[in-house]
């Protein structure tokens, strides 16, 4: 019944714009829709983050919101062509951006003529083609389509454009880093706030960590005691450092490089990052630094990130652009160690780009951990909008073991109040 009355519209359809109707169905009912293939993909794909699986779920289920939920019968190189055409008019993150969530795609490329820089990077479009590109290969080994008709169809891209869409994030200014840890407000809104859904310590030190590190924000937000270890020089000095890696099930690194070991920078031992852990310890029992974080979405960043970005970045501070966030803290970190001439080698390895040409077992040996502190942390620093050194001392806290009380009995207050 449902065929037939497919084939009287198709048939109406067809009379109607002049076609010549043909014996042949022009859709193979048999044939499998999109969105069933896209469920049967990423259950066989079996993906261990869940951030992943649903990024590649949200930009294959893009292809729906232009075509429908088509047969894969259906799926030809003209929707194909047509699907890029319409990546490189849509503007980022569409379904949230507050400029175009309440418009349907249609809509968006069809009359609203988005600015360019709102646009999509060619980067991402081609990112979401090679998604595109890996389902349908799939579909194809499977027979659910006769092609894949999405082969070779990225973008081509000079090394130049690839440089500059790899550097979409700004780093932060001298201006932008004197406002933020230079002030009181950054006390406020982190350790002293009193908000229900504060996390003090991560909203603390996580951003500082950042800064001198140049760490991604998950490599932080998920560190354990235990990743805080010391090494002793030839002259007996301590070098305390942080061991990145991925270890435990609810870690994860981007790539093999990323496993390092990074020196604790001076500044966050004037600032007692070693007396905040032992102070911590007492505190929490957690095997976690920063606990008080939820694993969201395959990652202790998620939530973390969108505080940062909206509420501190973009509300209390006043400096969150489209190219400033918490990825800026990265970019400063390159910046302040090329301005203060460290070698690019020790730069690539601090950032966990590469290992040149050391092996992974030399990479993370103690006399490397002493390499890196003199060749690279040791020399660089941030100056503020004068020219002066960064001055951390209105955020320092001197006593964390009072301060740990200071937050436990205001959460007890908080709570007595709700309830």
């Amino acid at each position: 019944k449902i065929q037939n009355e497919e084939s009287a519209i198709r048939d109406e359809r067809n009379f109607l714009t002049g076609k010549v109707a043909e014996n042949k169905s022009d859709t193979d009912l048999s044939s499998p829709i999109f969105s069933e293939c896209i469920d049967e993909y990423i259950a066989e794909r079996n993906y261990d983050n869940k951030n992943t699986e649903n990024r590649v779920r949200y930009e294959l289920e893009t292809f729906i919101e232009f075509f429908g939920d088509v047969r894969m019968s259906e799926v030809d190189i003209k929707k194909a062509t047509q699907f890029k055409s319409y990546l490189q008019k849509l503007p980022r993150k569409h379904r949230t951006n507050s400029k175009y969530k309440d418009y349907d795609v249609h809509t968006i490329v069809e009359k609203l003529d988005v600015p360019q820089n709102d646009r999509k990077s060619v980067t991402t479009i081609n990112k979401t083609i090679e998604m595109l590109n890996a389902f349908m290969t799939y579909c194809f080994r499977h027979g659910h389509v006769e092609k894949n008709y999405f082969q070779g169809l990225t973008i081509k891209q000079s090394i130049k454009l690839k440089k500059k869409e790899n550097e979409e994030r700004d780093p932060f200014s001298p201006q932008d880093l004197e406002t933020i840890f230079e002030s009181s407000r950054y006390l406020d809104i982190t350790l002293d706030s009193s908000h229900r859904d504060a996390k003090p310590f991560a909203h603390y030190w996580v951003p500082i960590i950042a800064l001198f590190t140049a760490c991604r924000a998950n490599e932080i937000c998920s560190l354990y005691h235990e990743n805080i270890q010391s090494v002793k020089t030839k002259n007996k000095k301590t070098i305390y450092y942080f061991e990145i890696n991925d270890e435990e099930s609810d870690k994860k690194v981007k790539t093999v490089n990323s496993r390092r070991r990074i020196p604790i920078h001076d500044s966050l031992l004037d600032l007692n990052f070693i007396e905040f852990l032992e102070s911590l310890k007492n505190f929490s029992k957690q095997e976690r630094i920063f606990s008080e974080l939820s694993f969201y979405r395959g990652s202790y960043a998620v939530n973390f990130g969108k505080w940062w970005n909206r509420t501190a970045l973009e509300k209390r501070f006043g400096i969150k652009t489209e190219r400033k966030d918490f990825h800026s803290f990265r970019h400063s970190c390159t910046d302040a160690c090329y301005e203060n001439g460290v070698d690019s080698k020790f730069v690539t390895q601090f950032l966990g780009q590469k290992h040149g040409e050391l092996s992974l077992d030399r990479y993370a040996s103690d006399a490397h951990v002493e390499t890196m502190y003199e060749k690279c942390v040791k020399k660089f620093d941030y100056k503020n909008s004068n020219g002066l050194k960064l001055n951390f001392n209105k955020i320092k806290i001197s006593d964390w073991s009072k301060k740990m009380k200071e937050i436990r009995n205001r959460k007890l207050k908080s709570h007595k109040e709700i309830f």
